[in-house]
């Protein structure tokens, strides 16, 4: 008994003990012990600073089954007050979105966080690159996709109309293709990229990944026009490096790698390569002469700059007509 006491609780002196056993007091300070006087406190504390009020929790949810907006929105405005605060809050939100049973009371509170977006702060990403909206609204999305119970076409057609493109592209990569109103998701992403701009091109920030997803469904359902806009946005060699940019690898959303070979590939399918080859040797036909495919080398493993990724792009363009020559020969 004595022992289990002496261990929990903290002595005043290096003599001073409790049924006359004797502790090192600097020891236990220096192992940042329990029961030394300077350590207790972090041990045993009754606090309530950084702590989220699950009154307001319960709060949320009881403005949930009222359908009371106006108070929600003051409410989650509230908690999202204190930065420190913010992830705990938006873990506590995330808790919601997954538990919610009652179908009206569900798409209640996902309409209400679809129209009120600037409720939530943007600004803080997490360790995959997404910030606090588009992890909400891809974990909306993933909740309404495997729900087999209910026919959630009208609640999921009604929140995609909130969103701006980007965020409709992560909102429609969590629906598998058996979902059949999935298709007007991405004909919407079709009809949103008509509105983007000549002089800033939408791929000209290659990190964001929906960028790819963009170029995949406008060309699907309107090439021409896609065709059109990226040739039009191809002025200068600092575009064509940012349009090349978007196919490597973006590794832990850190650093960029080399552009593979299934990169170029799959860049092809969107991008008309000869177009990108004739603008390269308009801006700098040094560059093309100084790319010899039968010497060049690169590291499928190290990271790459945007000049490396324009250097292999010209690789393998160059290596693909080689081959493309050799099979016609053949043939």
């Amino acid at each position: 008994m004595s022992d289990i006491i002496n261990s929990l609780f903290p002595i005043n002196h290096k003599e001073s003990t409790l049924f006359n056993t004797k502790l090192d007091s600097d020891l236990l300070e220096k192992e940042l012990r329990i029961n030394s006087v300077e350590h207790f406190d972090k041990y045993f504390s009754y606090h309530t600073v950084r702590k989220i009020s699950a009154t307001k929790i319960n709060k949320i949810e009881k403005l949930v089954k009222e359908q009371d907006s106006k108070e929600l929105a003051l409410l989650i405005t509230s908690l999202f007050s204190d930065e420190s605060q913010h992830y705990k809050v938006l873990y506590r939100i995330e808790t919601l979105i997954k538990n919610i049973e009652e179908i009206h009371e569900r798409n209640f509170f996902y309409e209400f966080l679809f129209e009120n977006f600037e409720l939530v702060p943007d600004s803080k990403k997490d360790m995959y690159g997404l910030d606090y909206r588009i992890r909400l609204i891809e974990l909306t999305a993933s909740i309404l996709n495997k729900d087999l119970e209910n026919d959630n076409e009208k609640i999921s057609l009604q929140l995609a109309e909130n969103l701006d493109i980007y965020q409709l592209c992560h909102f429609t990569r969590k629906f598998k293709d058996d979902k059949l109103y999935k298709k007007q998701f991405e004909k919407s992403i079709a009809i949103k990229a008509q509105e983007f701009e000549i002089e800033n091109p939408f791929y000209k920030d290659p990190v964001n990944s929906p960028n790819k997803m963009i170029m995949h469904y406008w060309k699907l359902g309107n090439g021409a026009e896609f065709n059109k806009y990226i040739e039009k946005t191809i002025i200068n060699e600092k575009n064509i490096k940012l349009l090349i940019r978007n196919f490597p690898t973006f590794w832990n959303n850190s650093y960029f790698g080399a552009l593979e070979q299934e990169n170029y590939e799959y860049m092809k399918k969107l991008i008309d390569v000869d177009f990108i080859y004739k603008k390269i040797s308009e801006f700098n036909p040094e560059l093309l002469k100084s790319v010899d495919f039968g010497t060049y080398e690169f590291s499928s493993v190290d990271e790459c700059t945007i000049e490396e990724n324009l250097e292999q792009f010209i690789y393998w363009y160059k290596k693909d007509k080689d081959s493309m020559k050799y099979f016609l020969s053949k043939q």
